[in-house]
């Protein structure tokens, strides 16, 4: 083992001369990753070093190679930042909050000799996940291409509650020419008359991309924020 320096930390890393090539690729193959541990804790007996870490699972030693397995790749921590504290509810439960808002928890369960760890959402965080990818939907997403940036937003937007997971408006709307500079979306009747359809449908439409007597049209929202509520 050798120790180095990074930024002003130790580590503790094993020399390269000692570690194993990795079998998949031959006897030309490179050699396997390096572990690199930051905390470790030295210490001395008899004038001799000794470091002791923490690792993923108990080491094994095979006989007919001659090889130690040391799995580290598994540690990971979980650091609080600003406005964000973890309040432990027990052995396998902790229960996370942001700025004292709870936003999830977290849930270990033991199997054999290994641990399953489950990161759940709230039902209010879910709620504000949802919207925040709705909102981006609506407002446009970014897009690079041959280096120009670009946009994609949407001049027609329709969306609804559904029974199922399927995309029920797409078959009926057809995008047909108003005049020279516009068009119009048709089928918009047709496809508010779908069966999976629960509740109202919000509909956005643009001078570009517009919608015939939507002043007609029922069970239809043009408010974005009366949707979302909704949801």
């Amino acid at each position: 083992m050798a120790e180095k320096s990074k930024d002003s930390k130790k580590i503790l890393q094993f020399k390269g001369d000692y570690l194993q090539k990795n079998e998949k690729q031959g006897s030309k193959g490179k050699k396997t990753g390096n572990i690199s541990i930051e905390e470790f804790e030295e210490l001395e007996n008899d004038g001799r070093s000794y470091y002791v870490f923490d690792v993923s699972a108990e080491p094994e030693y095979i006989e007919e190679k001659k090889s130690l397995i040391i799995k580290d790749g598994l540690q990971k921590v979980i650091g609080e930042k600003d406005g964000m504290k973890c309040q432990e509810r027990g052995d396998e439960e902790y229960e996370i909050f942001v700025n004292e808002k709870k936003i999830g928890k977290i849930l270990i369960e033991k199997i054999k000799d290994k641990c399953k760890v489950r990161f759940i959402a709230s039902n209010e965080e879910k709620k504000e996940r949802i919207k925040q990818i709705l909102e981006a939907i609506k407002n446009g997403l970014y897009a690079q291409s041959s280096t120009e940036a670009n946009t994609i937003v949407p001049l027609f937007l329709i969306a609804g509650f559904v029974k199922i997971p399927s995309p029920v408006f797409h078959p009926y709307l057809e995008i047909d020419c108003l005049d020279a500079k516009a068009y119009k979306v048709i089928g918009v009747n047709d496809a508010l008359k779908n069966g999976w359809i629960l509740d109202k449908v919000f509909i956005k439409d643009t001078q570009k991309l517009q919608v015939p007597n939507k002043d007609k049209l029922e069970n239809v929202i043009f408010d974005w924020e009366e949707f979302i509520n909704k949801i």
